[in-house]
């Protein structure tokens, strides 16, 4: 009776402890296809911390978006587009980021880059592939549209293969140089000096800035490319002399620099910022950025409009990821949110072609087409990969952090020749 009873207790141990996760009993296997997502944004330099935020907010999306289907499984891979020990987006990794999402045949879309010279380096080589990308915030005038603010052979350069596969969450630069003009003239600036850094971005929007001065009346004084580095930099810079100093390029050191510079050789002008200088890098001295005396006389347009017109979820995200101790530090994650949506949306209104994604049915349904967002409402992409969205608001600087003054009403920008068929 005993061997029995010990017998009996060997085998119950065995069928509990087999009931309880033993080494040979494993879950159900996820047989579901598996779709990636990718990101790539700066995480060093003065972005990083918006990239961060911005791929929070994609992760978010993800989540909120594909955790119920069953067809197959999202993916997100967040890639960093800066070199070691670098400061910034670097074009070789941005090139290398887009080149490996291109060669997986999961990919069904990529987001990046926040810089406007990053997504012009990914943009023809996914376009080579017929992947949908879409920037949060690139604003660029040539990655859509010729003539004023656009470089040579753009838009065309970046669409090899002839089609258009990118779509911006947030307005062209085009309507930002219409509504700096008019914002400087209701400051009752009577000149205006306009600095650049030289990139695609801030040449772009110094040239349009320069021309819709031009044709609303406002006096330009100077424009110029000014680089720190440049031997003629000093004369350069303090030879401005204007009511209102506009200022256009990308966040770091060189930026806080000119900025400085030229408000210390007019201690009574008004400087105006870009959408694209909306980071702590400029605004707050503990990263690097301008003094606080400064700051008080310094007015930011940013493509982020009064928090209270954006829809619940929206709002949301504005509060808890966009904002950081009172500052606007990460204006892109609402826009980035929206965008990861968008290709969410898209990969769900398609059918898997043998599990993998159909990348050209994704842009078919992402271009050209209306669609509604829970961040960003109701919006319509064009064919040429803008969109409607087109929300701006002013800012201004309080001890380091950048506050939102109010809503500012985009005016429609100056007709201007173009080069080829805009088509909208």
């Amino acid at each position: 009776m005993k061997h029995r009873a010990v017998g009996a207790l060997i085998i119950l141990f065995v069928l509990v402890a087999a009931g309880c996760g033993g080494g040979d009993v494993k879950p159900p296997k996820d047989t579901r296809h598996v779709v990636t997502l990718w990101s790539s944004m700066a995480h060093r330099g003065p972005q990083r911390l918006q990239s961060r935020l911005v791929e929070r907010a994609i992760r978010g999306a993800v989540y909120d978006l594909s955790k119920r289907e069953r067809t197959y499984r999202v993916h997100y891979v967040a890639l960093d587009s800066s070199a070691v020990g670098g400061t910034g987006w670097d074009a070789g990794v941005a090139a290398e980021n887009a080149r490996r999402a291109t060669l997986d045949a999961t990919t069904f879309a990529y987001i990046g880059e926040v810089e406007s010279g990053g997504t012009a380096v990914a943009l023809p080589i996914l376009n080579q592939a017929g992947v949908l990308q879409l920037t949060p915030s690139s604003t660029a005038e040539g990655l859509t549209v010729g003539g004023v603010g656009a470089g040579p052979g753009e838009p065309y350069q970046y669409f090899p293969t002839g089609r258009r596969t990118l779509v911006r969450l947030v307005a062209r630069d085009g309507m930002q140089g219409a509504l700096t003009v008019e914002l400087a003239k209701g400051r009752r600036c009577d000149s205006l000096a306009v600095l650049n850094d030289g990139s695609i971005y801030g040449a772009g929007l110094g040239e349009i800035v320069t021309f819709e001065a031009g044709a609303r009346g406002l006096p330009v004084t100077a424009t110029a490319t000014v680089q720190p580095r440049d031997d003629a930099y000093r004369a350069q810079v303090h030879s401005v002399r204007a009511a209102c100093i506009f200022y256009a390029g990308e966040p770091g050191k060189d930026a806080v620099r000119v900025i400085t510079d030229a408000a210390r050789a007019n201690p009574k002008s008004e400087i105006l910022l870009p959408d694209a200088l909306i980071n702590r890098s400029i605004s707050d001295p503990r990263w690097g950025g301008i003094s606080n005396a400064l700051g008080r006389r310094v007015t930011l347009v940013g493509t982020l409009g009064d928090p209270g017109l954006y829809p619940r979820a929206g709002r949301y995200l504005i509060d808890r990821l966009s904002t950081v101790g009172g500052s606007l530090v990460a204006p892109a994650v609402v826009s980035g949110y929206a965008a990861a949506e968008l290709a969410l949306g898209c990969l769900s209104q398609t059918r898997l072609v043998k599990g993998f994604p159909n990348r050209s049915s994704i842009i078919a349904c992402a271009v050209g087409h209306r669609h509604v967002s829970k961040v960003l409402g109701a919006y319509r992409v064009l064919r040429r990969g803008d969109t409607t969205v087109n929300s701006y608001g002013q800012y201004r600087i309080s001890r380091g952090r950048i506050i939102f003054a109010k809503q500012l009403r985009a005016p429609r920008p100056t007709p201007r020749p173009a080069a080829g068929n805009q088509a909208g």
